[in-house]
């Protein structure tokens, strides 16, 4: 008879859990300067920089609501993202794509600040997160002509 494996709550209580604020601990971003952007305070508040293409290469360009791929947008009233990071009014990118991901209604809009590296926001289509963010996009972002 095999004997039992050595398992006591007490060592799972002393495992690190995995939590969302832990998570925003591990993925901060790390700044590198890109170039004379009017809107460089905003780059640690997205996932990047990554090559153009880095998310959006092997993904549909489609639209997203009235986000249309290559347009230009402005933010004109502030919004948190799933990460916590704040989105100020003035901030401004060229929205590339977006996936959704039904299991956790993850939703993410791919911009670009420069048009020569991506960005990833992240948002979650749930009331008690970035829901009602999400169904009234119109209120915070809008089009640079």
């Amino acid at each position: 008879m095999a004997a039992a494996p050595n398992f006591s709550l007490d060592r799972l209580r002393r495992q690190p859990v995995w939590t969302r604020s832990a998570f925003q601990r591990e993925a901060k971003v790390r700044f590198q300067p890109v170039g004379d952007l009017p809107n460089v305070r905003y780059l640690g508040h997205m996932y990047g920089p990554k090559p153009l293409g880095y998310w959006t290469a092997s993904r549909s360009q489609a639209a997203f609501k009235y986000l249309t791929p290559g347009a230009r947008y402005e933010v004109t009233q502030d919004f948190t993202d799933y990460d916590a990071k704040l989105h100020q009014v003035g901030e401004t990118w060229a929205f590339l794509g977006h996936t959704f991901l039904p299991h956790d209604d993850g939703l993410s809009l791919f911009v670009s600040l420069d048009g020569q590296s991506e960005w990833h926001i992240r948002l979650q289509w749930r009331d008690d997160e970035q829901g009602r963010l999400i169904d009234s996009l119109a209120d915070y972002i809008r089009t640079v002509s």
